[in-house]
C-alpha cells in the first residue's frame, strides 16, 4: 500500500478543503493509506470525520503543534521544527510515508524538502515544475516555476532533463521537444544566460531541442518543456493565472452592462465550463519539486478539493512508477 502524507493546513481554506479533497481521492484510489497532518485543535475533528476510514487503516492522523503562514519569514519557517510541513517531510525522510504532499508556504516546503531529504546525487537545485495551458489540449511543462532566481547555464540543462524524465515516464511523451525562453527565437536573442544554454542545449538534447521560443508563442503547443530560470518563470505562471482571471471578470462586467447578452450564456454555458477547466490549475494537479531525495508536491493555496484530488492522484503515481529510480538511471546518460 503506498502511503503519502499530506498537510491538513496548507490551503486557504484549510482543513475544510483538503477534507473534502481527501474523502474524494479515497473513494476513487484503493491501495493507498493517507497520513493527515494537523494542529492540535483539529485532532477531534479530523478523527470523527475520517472515523471509517481510520478503522480500516487507510487513514491516520498526525498531530503538529505549528503552522507555517504565508508571512513567515525564512529565519521564523526555519525555526518551526514541528510544523505540518516539516513534519511531513520528517515522515518521508524516516520512510514511514513514500511521499508528502502541501498547499502552504512554497519556500517553506522547499527549505525542508532540500535540508532534511538532500538534493539527488548530481543535481546542482532542485526545481519546481507545473504545465502551462496549450491550445493543443496536452499541456506545456514549465520548469523552473519559482524555485531558483538566479542559475548557470548548467542548472538550465539539468531542468530540462528533469522535465524530459518526468515527461516521458510519468506522461508517456516520448521525444518530447525542449524550448528555452527567451525574447526571440533566433539563436543569437536572449541574455548571456540563454545565449550560453543553447549552445550547450543544441549538443545534449539534438533533435529533442526546439530552440527558443517567445512567451506569445507558449498557448501555441509546438513545444512539450519550457526551460527557463525561477524568477521569470514564476513572473510567467502568475500572468497567465492573473490573465485568466481577468478574462473571467470581464465577461461578468460587460454581462452586467449588457444584459441583452444573457439569453446567449445560458447554451454557450458547457463551452465555457470547458475553457475553464482547460485553464484551470486543477486538471494538472500539484507542482512536484524535481531534484529533491523524495517526493514533495506543492499545490496551489487557493487549492479547491479537486486540486487536491489530483495532487494526490499524480503523487501516488509517481511512488508507483518509481520516478525517482528512472530520474537516477537517466542522470547517468546525461552525466549528472
Amino acid at each position: 500500500m503506498i502511503k503519502i502524507a499530506l498537510d491538513m493546513e496548507g490551503s486557504d481554506n484549510s482543513p475544510e478543503t483538503e477534507i473534502k479533497g481527501v474523502f474524494e481521492t479515497l473513494k476513487e484510489v484503493q491501495n493507498l493509506k493517507l497520513f493527515l497532518i494537523t494542529l492540535s485543535k483539529n485532532v477531534p475533528l479530523l478523527k470523527k470525520t475520517f472515523s471509517h476510514y481510520i478503522y480500516e487503516g487507510r487513514v491516520e492522523i498526525i498531530e503538529a503543534k505549528e503552522k507555517i503562514s504565508t508571512e513567515d519569514t525564512p529565519f521564523e519557517f526555519a525555526r518551526k521544527k514541528d510544523s505540518t510541513i516539516s513534519k511531513g517531510i520528517v515522515l518521508h525522510k524516516e520512510g514511514k510515508v513514500h511521499g508528502f504532499l502541501s498547499a502552504g508556504h512554497t519556500v517553506a516546503i522547499l527549505f525542508f524538502a532540500s535540508s532534511i531529504l538532500g538534493k539527488l546525487q548530481g543535481i546542482r537545485k532542485p526545481a519546481i515544475g507545473v504545465f502551462l495551458p496549450d491550445i493543443k489540449l496536452k499541456g506545456v511543462f514549465l520548469i523552473d516555476a519559482g524555485a531558483n532566481v538566479e542559475v548557470t547555464p548548467e542548472d538550465l540543462l539539468q531542468f530540462a532533463f528533469m522535465g524530459k524524465t518526468y515527461l516521458e515516464n510519468i506522461m508517456g511523451r516520448r521525444d518530447p521537444k525542449i524550448a528555452l525562453l527567451s525574447i526571440g527565437r533566433e539563436k543569437n536573442k536572449g541574455n548571456k544566460l540563454v545565449l550560453e544554454a543553447y549552445k550547450i542545449f543544441s549538443k545534449t538534447f539534438s533533435e529533442n531541442f526546439y530552440g527558443n521560443i517567445e512567451s506569445n508563442e507558449i498557448f501555441n503547443g509546438e513545444v512539450d518543456i519550457l526551460v527557463t530560470d525561477g524568477f521569470t518563470g514564476n513572473i510567467v505562471l502568475k500572468m497567465i493565472e492573473g490573465s485568466a482571471e481577468f478574462i473571467e471578470k470581464l465577461l461578468k462586467i460587460y454581462l452586467r452592462e449588457n444584459p441583452f447578452y444573457l439569453p446567449f450564456i445560458f447554451p454557450l454555458k458547457p463551452l465555457l465550463s470547458k475553457i475553464k477547466k482547460v485553464i484551470s490549475f486543477e486538471k494538472y494537479g500539484g507542482a512536484p519539486i524535481l531534484g529533491v531525495n523524495g517526493y514533495v508536491f506543492k499545490t496551489h493555496g487557493r487549492a479547491t478539493p479537486e486540486a487536491i484530488k489530483n495532487s494526490l492522484k499524480k503523487l501516488y503515481f509517481f511512488v508507483k512508477n518509481d520516478f525517482l529510480k528512472r530520474l537516477k538511471e537517466g542522470g547517468e546518460r546525461y552525466g549528472i
